[in-house]
């Protein structure tokens, strides 16, 4: 049953079915009670542990690894749902796949987004995990992560600002960021994009409120800015924009 519109009409979204859709090569390694995903295709499998039906997500690959980072840590890995974020993902994705037909394509289309966002917050608690950095440096990691998540409106936040609040070398900063796939920059980058999503969603957004809320944040060509959240969220933002507040509203 799809969750929104099937992938084949929109390579943008994802969707989640049965296993009776095309699972990945190696299907069989599948573990009761873990999930896993497959790297080439982004197509995510959760095996519940009870006797049931496999939960298959289709994901859009390029926003995935544009919001990860290299997500080849996690290739074909079992990712645990017991507790945490994962076992919210698995119960949001379980409730919206049973109740998709009673919603609208709009309704289908903002909760799948949420389940998206939902699933890269589990994905990233498990690329922390696995990037084989010692407890010490997992546990500087994260408070280097919530430290950019209270400066983020900072415009002077860079490695340079970061490394320097925490007492350490901005090489020593790159080294611990190189281990999850990504670097501080893009990931100020990713979590801005991410912040600038959820101001557009609450304002509507016209050309002008997008330049105004792009300039702010940093970005000040809207060109750029609108390839750059097209690769991060697989949509232009007006469009994105008006495909979940109903605006009329059409590109620059």
């Amino acid at each position: 049953m799809p969750l929104v519109e099937p992938l084949r009409q929109s390579p943008n979204r994802f969707e989640a079915g049965d296993p009776t859709d095309a699972l990945p090569p190696q299907s069989n390694t599948l573990i009761p009670g873990t999930a896993r995903l497959w790297r080439e295709s982004a197509t995510f499998v959760v095996t519940p542990r009870a006797p049931g039906r496999a939960l298959i997500v289709r994901l859009p690959a390029e926003a995935l690894i544009a919001r990860l980072g290299s997500i080849a840590n996690l290739d074909r890995r079992p990712l645990s749902f017991a507790q945490g974020s994962g076992a919210i993902c698995f119960t949001l994705l379980v409730v919206l796949i049973a109740q998709a037909p009673l919603l609208s394509q709009e309704q289908r289309q903002i909760l799948g987004d949420c389940a998206f966002d939902a699933i890269v917050v589990w994905l990233r608690s498990e690329q922390t995990v696995r990037v084989g950095l010692s407890a010490h440096r997992r546990e500087l990691l994260n408070a280097i992560y919530a430290y950019i998540e209270r400066y983020l409106d900072d415009d002077q936040l860079c490695p340079r600002t970061i490394a320097s609040s925490f007492g350490i070398s901005v090489r020593y900063l790159h080294s611990l960021f190189t281990a999850t796939g990504t670097t501080v920059a893009q990931w100020i980058m990713i979590r801005r994009l991410e912040a600038i999503r959820s101001e557009l969603l609450l304002r509507g957004g016209d050309r002008g409120c997008l330049r105004d809320v792009a300039t702010r944040w940093g970005f000040h060509d809207l060109s750029h800015f609108s390839r750059v959240f097209r690769q991060h969220f697989g949509t232009p933002p007006l469009t994105y924009i008006r495909q979940r507040t109903g605006s009329q509203r059409t590109e620059p």
